[in-house]
This record gives C-alpha cells, structure tokens and sequence, in this order.
C-alpha cells in the first residue's frame, strides 16, 4: 500500500467508527457521508483526531436511483431545459444563464 493509501484507509475506519455511512476519497480529499443525526457526533470524533474538516453540507440524497440512457435520457433533459425556461418566464428562474444568456 502507497502512503496515501494506507491515510485514506486510516480517516475511513475513524470515520466509520465515529458512525459515518460512507467514506469516498477523490482528488486528495474525502467526502464522509452520515445520517442529520450523527452529523455531530462524527464531526466530534473527527476534530478529536486532530483531522481538519473543510465544510459541512447537508444535501438530501434520493433513496433510489434510475439509470436514464438513450431517448428516456434526451426526454428527461428535455423537460428540464422546458422547467427552467418555464421558470425564467414567470420569473423564478433558477440560473440566469441559461435564459438570459
């Protein structure tokens, strides 16, 4: 094992010992993912091990997924891009890019 290796293997058992439900190393960083409820509780037990924690997002993860591919795939961007132009003429857009660009 390479010496960045053997870290990310050393933060993901910490986390998941301070109960996070998932650790994803990327890019030379981690991602600990965990339930509202023991957002606290891992965090704690991260700082106590002196791991510097880069900011904290909550963000609602869906409970199941679909594969989109080929025309259900177009269709669904379809009715998206129909959405935030839907949005910009009301008003409410949520990017001022893709409308008033």
């Amino acid at each position: 094992m390479e010496k960045n290796e053997i870290y990310e293997n050393t933060v993901m058992m910490e986390a998941l010992k301070a109960a996070a439900e998932d650790v994803v190393a990327e890019e030379g960083r981690m991602e600990i993912t965990t339930s509202p409820e023991q957002c606290e509780e891992v965090k704690d037990a991260m700082e106590q091990k002196e791991y510097v924690l880069e900011r904290m997002d909550f963000t609602m993860m869906p409970s199941t997924t679909v594969d989109l591919i080929g025309e259900t795939f177009n269709i669904l961007m379809l009715f998206t891009l129909m959405l935030k132009h839907n949005d910009a003429r009301t008003g409410s857009c949520c990017c001022h890019d893709c409308c008033h660009g």
